[in-house]
């Protein structure tokens, strides 16, 4: 029966429900079945967390192409699991299990460099332990397709800087956490500008859709459709920052920093839903939008920058 599955796809909020079904799928041999199962993902937003070692440790999983773990999950040792996945086109990694990370730095790394076809990553800082700078050498990703990071800034970064990405990314996410403003601006900034200046995908008719309260947020994307709503397309980039001391000033000063780091002179919609007064200048960084029908952003009769707002 096991050598005939191809998806496990488990989600639950009661962990030994969780545990007791992936037990009955858990081979009593090491390596002995779950030969042709391609894709796993399980979430566990439970307690306690759900160990899956055995699974890993007793399965032969040499066709498994999506491995998605996301929740209150525990495996052990993970050397052992990646040696078994060299086919992987997805890997998502959002565990938090206490007390400590389940996968250490350079285990991640081995992971990623024997899978050279991995297509999409998706990671959260807070799964991985040890030192993510000067590791040597870097690990390419060079069919990376999109890639999300989320966690505290100077580990995600550290870990960005690690990775030899294609030119032609689709999907660049960010998310990061207890950072400053010069974080962004000095650090994170030039890394995401240099992404545009890289990809001539980036030429074409640009859409900024941004937010701002007590974090900043701003999605890059091609606009190929001119319409009141325009869809962000692929090539995209998504930033959000969520600063360690918001101050209505920093986050006003910020997001001005973030929109001189686009392309703006090709942007044609900007989408606002802002928790801050912006300065008329931020208008004319962007002139192509004054006559773009998809406009969201615009300039009224008292030449002041009107945008969609939400009350705090």
């Amino acid at each position: 029966m096991q050598n005939t599955i191809r998806k496990v796809h488990l989600w639950s909020d009661d962990s030994g429900t969780l545990a007791s079904t992936i037990l009955s799928l858990t081979p009593d041999d090491e390596g002995g079945q779950n030969r042709n199962i391609e894709s796993i993902s399980w979430e566990n937003e439970g307690f306690p967390p759900v160990d899956v070692s055995n699974f890993f440790a007793r399965s032969h999983l040499s066709r498994l192409c999506s491995l998605d773990l996301y929740g209150n999950i525990q495996i052990s040792p993970w050397d052992h699991l990646a040696t078994l996945t060299t086919s992987l086109t997805i890997l998502s990694l959002d565990i938090t299990s206490p007390p400590s990370p389940t996968i250490t730095t350079s285990q991640l790394f081995s992971t990623l460099t024997l899978n050279p076809n991995l297509q999409e990553l998706s990671l959260t800082t807070a799964a991985l332990s040890g030192d993510v700078g000067g590791w040597t050498p870097k690990v390419q990703l060079r069919k990376l397709k999109t890639l999300a990071l989320t966690g505290e800034f100077h580990h995600l970064f550290g870990l960005l800087c690690q990775f030899i990405l294609p030119e032609t990314l689709d999907d660049l996410d960010l998310a990061v956490f207890d950072c400053t403003v010069e974080d962004i601006s000095q650090t994170l900034a030039p890394y995401i500008q240099d992404h545009f200046r890289r990809d001539a995908r980036f030429h074409d008719k640009l859409g900024v859709s941004s937010s701002a309260y007590n974090s900043i947020s701003i999605q890059v994307g091609v606009v190929r459709t001119q319409t009141t709503a325009p869809v962000l397309e692929l090539p995209r980039v998504s930033l959000m920052a969520l600063l360690s001391q918001p101050l209505p000033n920093t986050l006003e000063q910020l997001f001005i920093n973030l929109i001189a780091l686009t392309p703006r002179e090709r942007v044609v919609s900007f989408h606002a839903n802002l928790g801050v007064n912006l300065p008329e200048e931020l208008f004319f960084m962007m002139p192509s939008i004054e006559t773009s029908p998809a406009c969201s952003c615009l300039k009224d009769s008292s030449s002041q920058i009107r945008t969609d707002h939400t009350p705090t």
